[in-house]
């Protein structure tokens, strides 16, 4: 099933709006001077921006990044189901049985699959939880440990809702530090029916738009940041590496819905950091709310063994902000990449906020 245009769930940052739905749509005046395919290369690599390229039905068609990467995306009219770049890397798009899955190629043989929960599918009353009475709870609230780490509570409440660790200039100062791609500001041309380019006067800060959604939601910005690693490798790759093919700005946290809203796509990028948070906080209030430990199933459901270690299907969680991880990322690790691999899932979150901090 191919995937149907994101709009991503959550309203914009910075009140930039590429297309409302209410006519709205930013569009470059027709006086001003239209630009080539070659010129965009150009003005992202001599300028320091990530530019983005929408056509004019508001659907993202280019990326090109200030270090000579280039993305194509591939629609089926309202669906978006491919996107492919200058470094040998394709990205195909599907939903199955309420997941985002996205295939990964490189040089055309498959090295990852992705799945992700839909936002929109999580709910109170989603089939990812079980609950138990607190006696049976506490009676069999085992250790759930992945490589020495227990992932019953492997973030703190206060870890999650920090605000205070990362201003808008430390942000910006972390991105730039690392060489980061989100160091570059995001720069939109707009594509016309004529498959002219104009400038849409349209520049995002990411930095700003990390420290918008922590300030707005109140979840910590360093999360945020080790989220979009684990999800889309924005933060660390290099040219050579197998994830420096991996860098799409769009679903860069995961965070997606299937219902056609008010825009198609901003990058995804500009409402990612702001839907993560906001999805993030609403599960951790409805955490609090828990009576600790909860049983959440995982993985699926399945239980998988390797290495002789065995990774059951559910975990007793033990508070909020584990509790809201889990209910986002419903997977201790990524039992897709085994047995080749090991990774993904929470573990891997863990592994990049402490890569960081």
């Amino acid at each position: 099933m191919k995937i149907r245009a994101l709009s991503l769930s959550i309203l914009a940052l910075l009140t930039l709006t590429i297309g409302t739905g209410s006519g709205s749509t930013i569009l470059a005046k027709e006086k001003d001077k239209a630009v080539s395919i070659q010129q965009l290369e150009e003005i992202a690599s001599g300028d320091k921006v990530t530019v983005l390229v929408f056509d004019e039905e508001d659907r993202i068609s280019e990326e090109f990044h200030s270090d000579g990467l280039k993305v194509k995306y591939n629609w089926d009219q309202d669906q978006i189901i491919s996107s492919e770049d200058s470094e040998g890397g394709e990205e195909q798009y599907s939903i199955e049985n309420g997941k985002f899955i996205v295939e990964r190629y490189y040089n055309d043989e498959l090295i990852e699959v992705k799945s992700t929960d839909l936002v929109n599918s999580i709910s109170n009353d989603s089939e990812s939880e079980v609950e138990s009475d607190n006696s049976k709870a506490l009676a069999t609230n085992e250790d759930y440990m992945v490589k020495g780490i227990r992932m019953n509570d492997f973030i703190s409440n206060s870890t999650l809702t920090n605000t205070s660790d990362l201003s808008e200039s430390g942000i910006q100062k972390f991105l730039s530090d690392r060489k980061s791609i989100l160091a570059d500001p995001v720069q939109v041309y707009r594509k016309d029916k004529n498959g002219k380019v104009y400038d849409a006067k349209i520049k995002v800060s990411p930095a700003k738009l990390i420290y918008n959604a922590q300030e707005d939601h109140g979840i910590s910005a360093k999360v945020l940041i080790a989220l979009v690693q684990k999800e889309s490798t924005l933060i660390t790759p290099k040219r050579g590496e197998v994830s420096y093919d991996s860098r799409r700005f769009i679903y860069a946290l995961g965070n997606g819905a299937t219902d056609k809203g008010d825009m198609y796509l901003l990058s995804g990028f500009d409402k990612q950091f702001d839907g993560a948070a906001k999805t993030l906080k609403n599960l951790y209030n409805e955490g609090k709310n828990k009576s600790f430990p909860v049983k959440l199933i995982v993985n699926d459901g399945k239980t998988v063994s390797h290495q002789k270690v065995t990774y059951k299907g559910e975990i007793w969680v033990r508070n909020a902000a584990t509790y809201a991880m889990f209910r986002y990322t419903p997977w201790t690790i990524d039992t897709a990449l085994l047995p080749k691999d090991f990774g993904g899932g929470n573990y891997l979150y863990v592994k990049c906020y402490d890569m960081f901090w």
